[in-house]
């Protein structure tokens, strides 16, 4: 099993090759899932700290969600995760931050900011902007690799 996204509360949301969904963390192994660490954002790289005051968790060497066939369906592919933000530009509102191998759903028309970076709007789990590439170049998202039907 794999671990998609940050723990809510004591349950985690999981993925196998069959299924979705959570678990209960005291019945999983610790060796069954991928570690959770704690990050500070990064001041240099346009993060700042979510208004809710919470650090945001991410996952490192993540495994992609599964998708669903769907066009537009993506996963988030940034080691320690990407930020939502409220506007297509690195100084907007944070509004979450998505864990490395989190799936998404784009909306296809890419934004280009002043600094070089190309962002995209999402409209799954949130509605916002991510923070694509840089000069026309998508890097932090990738096309599904693991699918469920």
């Amino acid at each position: 099993m794999w671990l998609v996204a940050p723990p809510v509360g004591n349950w985690l949301p999981i993925a196998t090759t069959d299924a979705r969904g959570y678990v209960w963390a005291d019945y999983v192994c610790e060796p069954a899932i991928t570690e959770i660490e704690v990050n500070e954002p990064d001041a240099g790289m346009g993060q700042r700290e979510p208004s809710n005051a919470a650090k945001p968790q991410t996952t490192t060497n993540a495994t992609p969600a599964r998708c669903s066939r769907e066009d537009n369906i993506r996963n988030v592919r940034h080691a320690g995760g990407l930020d939502v933000h409220d506007l297509p530009s690195p100084e907007s509102q944070v509004i979450a931050t998505l864990n490395d191998g989190a799936a998404i759903t784009i909306v296809p028309t890419p934004v280009g900011y002043d600094d070089g970076s190309t962002w995209l709007p999402i409209s799954y789990p949130t509605e916002g902007y991510l923070m694509a590439g840089r000069n026309g170049v998508v890097s932090n998202i990738v096309y599904c690799t693991r699918f469920y039907d």
